[in-house]
């Protein structure tokens, strides 16, 4: 038994946790005795249940991804109670074959003990990864980005982006409000598989900013970080000449008709060209369009 934990201790995946358990059931018996549809669904059985613990045991009390519901494979229930019930039909296997070099006690007292070589996976798991990933994203030069686990912990902001909110006052707390709502689909795609999300990249309108998104395996890993990088929304480039020559008298003067006879054109220009410049800017009304083109350098302060 203590054998048996010990080396489920030093599994460095969970394929490799899994494997352990397989191979203890298929060395136990003897060839004519090994069952490939028993075994290949002990595999599967036991791979939903440690991954199911696995998930659970990653930080959640950190600022999350919008992942929805991460229950893993449909399973319902307590991951532990599965656990155990596989480990029985695992145990059962060995019990039914009186020439099996060993009988199933191992596996029936060893149900917590697993469960803890999976909890302790997660946590070794959280802190290598994150170390590869962000090592590469403290490196000068890099752009500023937030690191997710796959089942949606924040884990990681590096001085880039520390940086980019100081120099631009983005507001820290809208800012990882929209990008959890992003990286959610990225965050289930790393954990569950299926589809890619349909969108790697997406603009914010509040805080102004461009977020891209991506899954990063480092080399030699078998567990993924979700990487979302930052960069500024350069609504400037976006409004014309006459957009921002209207929103700036707007702002000033405060009426249809004095941006007219300021710019000497007709009303109905005026009402296309701020119409425009509203939606490039992602406003609504003049005083959310005034607060956005000063904190973009576009109108003075008074």
């Amino acid at each position: 038994m203590a054998e048996f934990v010990q080396q489920a201790n030093h599994a460095s995946d969970l394929t490799r946790l899994v494997d352990h358990v397989v191979s203890h059931v298929r060395d136990g018996l003897a060839p004519r005795d090994r069952n490939p549809a028993a075994l290949k669904s002990l595999r599967e059985r036991l791979t939903r249940n440690l991954e199911a613990i696995l998930a659970e045991s990653l930080p959640n009390d950190l600022p999350r991804a919008d992942v929805g519901d991460l229950k893993l494979h449909g399973d319902q229930g307590d991951p532990i109670v599965s656990l155990l019930e596989t480990l029985g039909a695992a145990a059962a296997l060995l019990d039914a074959v009186p020439e099996a070099r060993w009988d199933g006690a191992v596996l029936r007292a060893s149900g917590h003990a697993l469960a803890d070589a999976s909890r302790l996976l997660a946590n070794r798991l959280c802190a290598l990864c994150t170390l590869h990933v962000v090592r590469d994203l403290e490196e000068l030069g890099s752009p500023p980005a937030l690191v997710y686990l796959p089942n949606g912990s924040l884990v990681w902001i590096n001085s880039a982006l520390r940086q980019f909110n100081e120099a631009r006052r983005v507001d820290r707390e809208s800012l990882i409000e929209g990008v959890g709502a992003f990286a959610g689909p990225f965050c289930r795609y790393a954990l569950l598989g299926g589809k890619p999300p349909a969108r790697n990249s997406v603009r914010l309108d509040e805080p102004a900013v461009h977020l891209k998104g991506e899954v990063v395996t480092p080399r030699g890993a078998r567990e993924s970080s979700v990487v979302i990088t930052v960069s500024e929304a350069r609504r400037a480039g976006e409004l014309s000449k006459r957009e921002l020559e209207a929103a700036r008298q707007l702002c000033t003067d405060g009426s249809y008709q004095a941006v007219a006879d300021k710019l000497g054109i007709s009303l109905d220009s005026v009402r296309t060209h701020l119409r425009r410049a509203y939606r490039k800017l992602g406003v609504s009304n003049r005083v959310a369009m005034k607060d956005r083109l000063i904190r973009e350098g576009l109108l003075p302060r008074r």
